[in-house]
């Protein structure tokens, strides 16, 4: 109510809230203040004219405090027949000369003025002496009622007073005419008054921005901004009163309990505009990523799914679910929907639910929120669970609204008895609704949608026209508020008083926010701001710079380095099979050693052996191995990189690293392999060897085979260390036995076979002074005589390599195959490093930063580039900070833009009525 006197008279709300008329519920209601000066010019020109003025303009100070309760009118009736007993008095000794009227009358009023002040402060809950306020009054009072006195006093027939207290009455009725009456606010557009909503929402819809912004940076707990909180049993319709509010049928139902989690709706005006003249409405779940629902069957299936995941055995959880609706059909509101009240739990519900729930609801019904009680008409007021609690924690009723559903359901005069507030009284009043059809003589209790995207907003109002319509008269009681829109109207109106009231105290927390922040901001990072965008940009340059580096790494050098290696591996392997494994390998020491024996006089079995060794190594895929070798090593070192700063902090970006990196190696592996097969097939034929290149394989040749016989020593070593070297010795000979035995068991086998007879197995007969070895032990024995055997044919060809006859030349290949088979293997790596340089390197590390950049820096959103940075905790914890001192700094901002505001409409308000009339004697 005081919104309404605010918008009438341009006044800051009086401590009283005033009666008001009663009006149709689809009208909106706005309130005119008439003064008290008025009437009093009507009483001055029907007595004793400049005297009976000055009586008038006594009894006017009577006004002096402004009071907001429902029980102005009956405080003052005592006090206004004192004032008419005092004021005949005066009347009769003014009567008697014109020349002392005006002082007796003034002192006379000055008494009463007292009087009066003292009785009115005694009745009502407080005063408040704004003198400035009052004399501002007068003088809109002048300005307003100017015309419509000059046309009431023509009409009039002047007769004179039947009794001395005529004028008095004329003075009591001036002064009730002085109380603010509601009028249709499509009067008062018509006659060129201000639009009631325009300036309405505003505080309301900038401090619900100012509200997500702080629930965006976790700011909860300094948060006193008030929400409309709607409470009611399960089955008292809270859930047709949301949806009538939003226009859309979204909440779910049951006869169960559907709603087991709080539901905070933001509800946020979207008016037309000439980009989108006609908004679509549609809705968003913040908690669930970016994205418009238009479809409100879906909102419905995501609050149970939602509502759903709490589970049965706990049936209710603090845990709210956040959505927003946006709609031209909506004023900005901020609303809580919680769990129903239960009187008893059935048989699938714990015990303590009922408990839960009272508890849940205590929490939200706290102060500073607004109490939406909602309540059923055919359930008597003293059952309703919702008034139960809302009177524990508001007993005066201030901040508690009564909605009583189902009107259609019970009698009209029962319905208007709820609705006129006196057997249960709250200070913001009862509003009625009919949100579902009257069951009676139709099918379905559910009222029918329209086409058009299934809106309520129609459907409900020519519900509510009909019912309320066809009882006008019952309903058109004073301070009887019916209808969905007139709800909608007062939620707004109480919401902005609400918040108006809060804003000081959201201020004063906001600054202390600040200023904490701020401190911290500048001990910690100096004030020095970063953002997701460049932290992305210096992850992807340090990337970028580190693949340089690898890329270095893969010189034609190294690359020659690491497949001369695998080769040389391979040669080796090629060696122990064909010569050192080989008894006659110490008959070609001999032969070597033989200076009058040419190459082409040594047996064609050391030629042809040479010849198959060369092939195996010329044809066993050189090009996919040297490639896959590469390729490996790169995979490798990419995975290195991964497991450094900053990628230990982004394991999806390392992830997709390596994805790019193996599809461009898969995508250059064939490619390359064949390349480098292609360039090897000449030596499988033939292989020249010039004299530098033999003398310098003879050398590499010496180098390995000397580090393989170091190994073979060395293994060897560790065998008798471990095991000791005379319990080893002797081990070594009895397997040196068993080998023997068995090789002539062979040989008799062999000969008994090879003259037809029969072979028969001969007991073995061990000696029993021989002690017994384990089998582990004579594992290890048997490696000890191979190490020990392959040791000494290594030093048989070392000393070949270092001998004479290799030293000749290329043409003593065969003699020393070990060199020559070391040039095929430089050869080989040589031709196959330059195809892998070109076909593989040069363009994979010209390809791979440039799809880094395309696939972990261009092609991320901004939501995915917030994320990125948050990987990273110290980033985190800067962004995070900065990015609460930077929202925390643009709420102050609206804050004090809006405290500028209110405090700049309070001081322009009465300076424009000074200027419009000064009033009456030029003071006022």
């Amino acid at each position: 109510m005081s919104a309404l006197l605010r918008r009438g008279s341009r006044l800051r709300p009086t401590p009283l809230r005033l009666a008001a008329l009663p009006l149709h519920p689809s009208r909106q209601l706005h309130v005119r203040s008439v003064s008290i000066l008025s009437g009093l010019g009507k009483l001055a020109g029907r007595t004793a004219g400049r005297g009976v003025i000055g009586l008038g303009v006594g009894a006017g100070t009577l006004t002096w405090a402004e009071w907001k309760v429902d029980g102005f009118k009956q405080n003052a009736v005592g006090v206004l027949s004192d004032v008419n007993e005092k004021l005949g008095q005066a009347y009769d000794t003014l009567s008697s000369t014109a020349s002392s009227t005006f002082s007796s009358v003034s002192s006379t009023a000055t008494d009463l003025s007292q009087s009066a002040a003292e009785a009115w402060a005694e009745a009502a809950l407080g005063a408040e002496h704004r003198f400035d306020l009052l004399r501002n009054r007068f003088k809109e009072a002048f300005a307003a009622r100017e015309g419509a006195e000059e046309e009431h006093e023509q009409e009039e027939q002047p007769e004179p007073p039947k009794d001395k207290k005529g004028p008095l009455a004329s003075i009591a009725a001036a002064m009730a005419a002085s109380a603010p009456v509601l009028v249709d606010a499509e009067e008062q557009r018509a006659g060129g008054g201000d639009d009631p909503t325009g300036d309405l929402m505003l505080l309301t819809r900038k401090l619900i921005e100012i509200r997500s912004i702080l629930l965006s940076i976790g700011e909860e707990a300094g948060l006193t901004l008030p929400s409309i909180v709607v409470i009611g049993s399960q089955s008292s319709g809270k859930s047709s009163v949301l949806e009538a509010i939003v226009g859309r049928e979204f909440l779910p139902k049951g006869d169960n309990m559907v709603t087991r989690r709080p539901i905070e709706l933001t509800l946020i005006h979207t008016p037309a505009s000439p980009a989108d003249p006609n908004p679509k409405t549609f809705a968003e779940f913040p908690s669930l990523g970016p994205g418009h629902i238009t479809d409100f069957s879906l909102v419905q299936q995501t609050l149970v799914d939602l509502n759903l995941s709490v589970p049965a055995a706990e049936c209710v959880s603090d845990s709210p679910i956040h959505l927003r609706i946006h709609s031209p059909n909506v004023p900005d509101l901020s609303l809580v929907d919680l769990p129903g009240y239960v009187q008893i739990s059935s048989m699938d519900q714990p015990e303590e639910l009922k408990d839960k729930i009272n508890k849940l609801c205590d929490k939200y019904i706290r102060s500073p929120n607004i109490i939406l009680a909602v309540c059923a008409a055919d359930v008597d007021l003293a059952n309703s669970p919702a008034l139960r609690a809302s009177k524990k924690v508001d007993p005066l009723g201030m901040r508690t609204i009564g909605v009583v559903t189902k009107m259609d359901l019970v009698q009209p005069e029962v319905g208007a008895a709820i609705l006129a507030n006196g057997r249960y009284p709250l200070a913001l009043g009862y509003v009625g609704v009919v949100c579902k059809a009257s069951s009676k003589g139709r099918e379905g209790r559910l009222i029918k949608k329209d086409a058009d995207g299934g809106s309520l907003i129609a459907p409900i109002k020519a519900q509510e026209d009909a019912y309320f319509g066809s009882n006008a008269e019952t309903f058109s009681q004073e301070n009887m508020l019916v209808g969905t829109g007139t709800l909608k109207r007062r939620l707004m109106q109480v919401l902005e008083e609400s918040m108006a009231a809060s804003l000081h105290t959201i201020s004063n927390a906001v600054a202390i926010e600040l200023e904490e922040a701020s401190y911290q901001f500048k001990v910690q990072y100096n004030d020095r701001s970063i953002s997701a965008e460049s932290y992305v940009a210096e992850t992807m340059d340090h990337l970028k710079a580190r693949i340089m580096e690898l890329g270095k790494g893969f010189s034609k050098a190294e690359v020659r380095r690491m497949l001369k290696s695998a080769i040389d591996e391979q040669v080796l392997d090629l060696l122990a099979q064909q010569y050192w494994a080989d008894l006659k390998t110490p008959e070609l020491n001999k032969l070597g050693n033989d200076s009058k024996l040419s190459p082409e006089e040594l047996d064609l079995y050391w030629q042809r052996k040479l010849d198959a060794i060369s092939s195996s190594l010329t044809k066993s895929g050189v090009g996919r191995a040297s490639t896959q070798l590469v390729v490996d090593a790169i995979r490798a070192q990419l995975s290195q990189l991964a497991g450094e700063e900053p990628l230990t902090y982004h394991p999806e970006a390392a992830e997709r690293v390596n994805a790019t990196a193996d599809a461009l190696l898969r995508e250059r592996f064939s490619l390359t392999s064949d390349q480098v097969e292609n360039s090897v097939k000449p030596f499988k034929y033939e292989v020249e060897v010039e004299p530098k290149e033999w003398d310098q394989g003879r050398e590499r040749s010496v180098e390995l085979v000397q580090r393989e016989l170091n190994m073979c020593e060395g293994a060897l070593t560790k065998i008798k260390d471990a095991v000791g070297g005379r319990k080893l010795r002797g081990a070594m000979e009895y397997v040196g036995e068993l080998e023997e035995k068995e090789r002539r068991r062979r040989e008799r086998r062999r000969e008994a076979k090879a003259g037809g007879e029969e072979w028969i197995e001969e007991d073995d007969a061990s000696d029993p002074t021989r002690p017994a070895y384990n089998p582990a032990l004579l594992a290890k024995a048997r490696e000890a005589m191979f190490l020990s055997s392959r040791s000494g044919i290594l030093r048989l060809r070392l000393q070949a390599l270092k001998s004479r006859r290799c030293k000749l030349g290329p043409d003593q290949k065969a003699f020393c195959p070990e060199a020559f088979l070391n040039v095929v293997a430089d050869k080989l790596s040589h031709t196959a490093v330059q195809f892998i340089n070109i076909e593989l390197l040069v363009e994979f590390f010209y390809q791979f930063p440039r799809e880094i950049d395309t696939r972990l820096g261009y092609d991320l959103d901004r939501s995915e580039v917030q994320a990125f940075a948050r990987e990273n905790p110290a980033v985190r914890t800067h962004l995070t900070l900065q990015d609460r001192k930077e929202k925390l700094e643009m709420v102050a901002e609206k804050l004090d833009s809006l405290v500028k505001l209110q405090r700049e409409k309070a001081q322009q308000s009465p300076l424009r009525r000074h200027e419009q009339r000064r009033g009456l004697f030029g003071m006022f």
